[in-house]
C-alpha cells in the first residue's frame, strides 16, 4: 500500500516546486502542535448467538447510527521527510441505538450514549509537497474509555439495561490534506474506526444480552485540523 501511494505521490503531486512559499515555514520543525474538531457517524457490527435462533422474544435487530463530536489536541512529530507520529488526546459525545424487533409486536429500543476519554495513536505518510500541499494517509489504533457507560450502572435498580464495558480498542485508517498557510496548516481529514474488543458485557438474564454474540464499535470520523 505504501509502494502504491509513492507512486501516486509522484505522478500527481510531483516534485517540490519553487511555488511552494509557505511550507518552508514549516518543514524544518521537528514537531508542532495543533487542535482538532470531529464530526462523527458511529454505530455498532453486530454477531448474534446461537440462542438467537430459537429465543421466543426477537426476530432481528437492527443498528441505528447516530451522530457525535470530538475535540482533540494534537501532538505531532516528524519522522524524517514523509513520516510523522501523532498523538491525540480527546474527548467525543456519540450514540446509536439498538432497535430489538420482537415477535409479538413490542420492540425494545437502547439508545446507548456515551462520553469518550480517548487516546489515538497513529503513524501519518505524506506525499511530496505540490503548491503548499500534501495528501497523505494515515492509520494506527485508539484506545477508548466511556465514562458514562451502562456497565456502571445498579442491576438491581436497572436489571432490563444491556451493559457494555467502558474499555475499548480500535483500529483506524483514513487520507486527507495539508494545505499550508503562513501561520498554520489546515488539513482536512476523513478516517474510518473499527472495534477490535468485543465491548458487550453478557448478563444470561437478559434475553436482549442471550441472543448477542459480540458488538463491536465502528465510526466514520471527519475532521479538521489546525496546527502549526
Amino acid at each position: 500500500m505504501v509502494s502504491l501511494f509513492s507512486l501516486f505521490s509522484v505522478v500527481v503531486f510531483g516534485q517540490h516546486e519553487p511555488g511552494s512559499v509557505n511550507y518552508f515555514t514549516f518543514h524544518k520543525k521537528p514537531y508542532y502542535f495543533g487542535l482538532r474538531i470531529a464530526l462523527i457517524s458511529s454505530g455498532y457490527k453486530i454477531e448474534l448467538s446461537e440462542d438467537f435462533i430459537r429465543n421466543p422474544y426477537y426476530r432481528q435487530i437492527e443498528v441505528q447510527p447516530g451522530n457525535g463530536l470530538g475535540a482533540s489536541v494534537i501532538f505531532n512529530l516528524k519522522l524524517g521527510r514523509y513520516f510523522d507520529f501523532r498523538v491525540l488526546p480527546t474527548v467525543s459525545f456519540q450514540h446509536r441505538q439498538l432497535h430489538f424487533i420482537a415477535v409479538n409486536g413490542s420492540d425494545r429500543w437502547d439508545r446507548i450514549e456515551s462520553i469518550y476519554l480517548e487516546l489515538p495513536v497513529l503513524l501519518r505518510y505524506k506525499s511530496e509537497t505540490y503548491r503548499d500541499s500534501k495528501a497523505f494517509v494515515i492509520a494506527g489504533v485508539n484506545y477508548m474509555y466511556d465514562v458514562q457507560s451502562t456497565s456502571f450502572l445498579d442491576r438491581e435498580k436497572f436489571p432490563d439495561v444491556l451493559r457494555l464495558s467502558p474499555h475499548n480498542f480500535c483500529f483506524e485508517i483514513g487520507a486527507g490534506l495539508q494545505f499550508f498557510f503562513p501561520y498554520f496548516i489546515f488539513s482536512p481529514e476523513i478516517k474510518f474506526s473499527q472495534g477490535l474488543d468485543n465491548i458487550l458485557l453478557y448478563d444470561r438474564k437478559l434475553p436482549a444480552s442471550n441472543i448477542l454474540y459480540q458488538l463491536l464499535s465502528r465510526a466514520i470520523i471527519f475532521s479538521v485540523q489546525f496546527e502549526g
